[in-house]
């Protein structure tokens, strides 16, 4: 029983001294509602100060400053004008308290000069981020660029590429130091410029990246070469590694990757209906869009293919499979051999390896009665002699006209010789052209039927 009652006058001793002492505080701070004299803070004399006024006094000191930077020995620049906002009311109250709770600690304090609160700063200005960004320690060109060290995908030997340690300045690590600095009171930056370079974070002697590297010799070390004429295109490791996923071991093909290959491949590379840039007998280069003429990869066959390289991981040159094909797989898919149409200039040729072996006047289609021939790029798909064309007249019958020479190009319309007209050329074709046909002189379609053959290319261009 004693002891319980020992117990609880030792509690309540306690709260009355924790009471006490607080209304002593809080008495002092009344009082004076300011620091006591001789108080230094941050080197600054407080004395008599509210809290406000000690904070505005050490922002207007703080911001009065000149922060000079020096790098190798060298001057480098200031940063001046600070005019920061700064969190330190809360400290200040604190020092308020701890002096009004312990003057005779607070006076030790002063005398060793050791009453210091930290400038945080709460706000960054434009004008200062200006001055830094201006620094000339971040404005010189002549750099070599900080790298890491890397796996070389981009050939099957897959090499470990060593980092590199370049000079350039870590311009958030610089910021960085400066800010702290400042908070703390230091304005002189004596430092060597390469404390501040960037720094690799990634070395040729990780365990990381020489474990990536095997997995990749493993399972990447091979490419895969499609061939297009006078262009090819390498499957790397680098680009393999997008269609094949590493799971413990385990390799898995991702096939919606190897498809978007295969579609990437054919948007690239196939020609049929593209625009094409053909240097023009007239008029020099011309932008021919459209047509039959080209091209068309079968992505389902090589799809299959690549599935199967994938599998195997042995190196591989590749000539794709197509639906259609065209004179040439080069870029110009036309090659030097082809029928030319001007429809402007009414005129056709025909060119063998690059040299004219034709050339006639000619009447396309009717523009006044919506029949124009189109352009674009085809080819040939049928010769033949003494055809019977018929179709649709503009009055509403029947027209069936007889011709020698018959070579289609593009569905229901073909170069074909016209007996029936006694000139070609000019303007007629504006009112009274073919129903979409090139009509052609008897002679010049008869040399022209032994200068074509099927798959011949027909470019039509105004």
């Amino acid at each position: 029983m004693r002891k319980n009652i020992l117990v609880l006058a030792g509690i309540f001793s306690i709260v009355l001294l924790v009471l006490g002492l607080w209304g002593f505080i809080e008495n002092q701070m009344k009082l004076t509602g300011s620091f006591p004299s001789n108080t230094r803070i941050n080197g600054v004399d407080c004395s008599g100060l509210s809290v406000d006024e000690a904070d505005n006094q050490l922002t207007k000191e703080w911001n009065s400053k000149t922060y000079v930077i020096n790098a190798d020995g060298e001057y480098i620049g200031n940063l001046s004008n600070i005019s920061f906002d700064y969190d330190i009311t809360d400290e200040l109250s604190g020092v308020q308290v701890h002096s009004s709770l312990s003057p005779l600690l607070t006076w030790f304090s002063k005398q060793q000069g050791s009453i210091f609160v930290p400038m945080a700063i709460d706000h960054v200005n434009k004008p200062f981020l200006e001055q830094f960004n201006n620094l000339r320690l971040l404005k010189h060109t002549n750099y070599v660029e900080t790298k890491n060290a890397y796996v070389d995908m981009s050939t099957p030997s897959l090499m470990i590429v060593k980092e590199v340690y370049g000079n350039q300045i870590d311009k958030e690590l610089l910021f960085g130091r400066i800010i702290s600095d400042i908070e703390k009171g230091v304005f002189v930056l004596n430092a060597a410029k390469e404390d501040f370079y960037i720094k690799p974070t990634i070395l040729s002697d990780d365990p990381q990246l020489i474990a990536d590297q095997e997995i990749y010799r493993q399972y990447l070390g091979f490419e895969i070469t499609y061939s297009f004429g006078d262009r090819h295109e390498t499957l790397t490791p680098e680009k393999l590694k997008q269609m094949l996923t590493f799971n413990g071991g385990e390799v898995t093909i991702v096939e919606d990757q190897v498809a978007k290959f295969i579609q990437d491949l054919a948007n690239k590379y196939d020609t049929v209906g593209s625009t094409r840039l053909f240097q023009a007998t007239y008029g020099g280069t011309v932008a021919v869009n459209g047509g039959t003429y080209g091209f068309r990869m079968n992505q389902d066959a090589e799809f299959q293919w690549l599935l199967s390289a994938l599998e195997k991981g042995k190196t591989e040159f590749r000539t794709p499979e197509y639906k259609q094909v065209a004179r040439s797989r080069n870029q110009n898919d036309i090659g030097s051999s082809y029928v030319e149409i001007d429809i402007s200039a009414q005129h056709l040729w025909i060119y063998q390896n690059g040299n004219v072996v034709l050339s006639t006047d000619v009447v396309t289609g009717n523009v006044w009665r919506s029949k124009s021939t189109p352009t674009g790029t085809y080819y040939i798909f049928s010769m033949q002699r003494d055809r019977i064309l018929r179709g649709p007249d503009y009055d509403g019958t029947e027209y069936a006209s007889p011709v020698d020479y018959w070579m289609p190009f593009n569905g229901g319309v073909g170069l074909h010789d016209a007996p029936w007209r006694e000139a070609f050329g000019g303007d007629i074709y504006l009112k009274y052209g073919s129903h979409g046909c090139v009509n052609m002189p008897p002679e010049a379609a008869k040399a022209a039927y032994y200068q074509v053959n099927i798959g011949f290319p027909v470019v039509v261009h105004y």
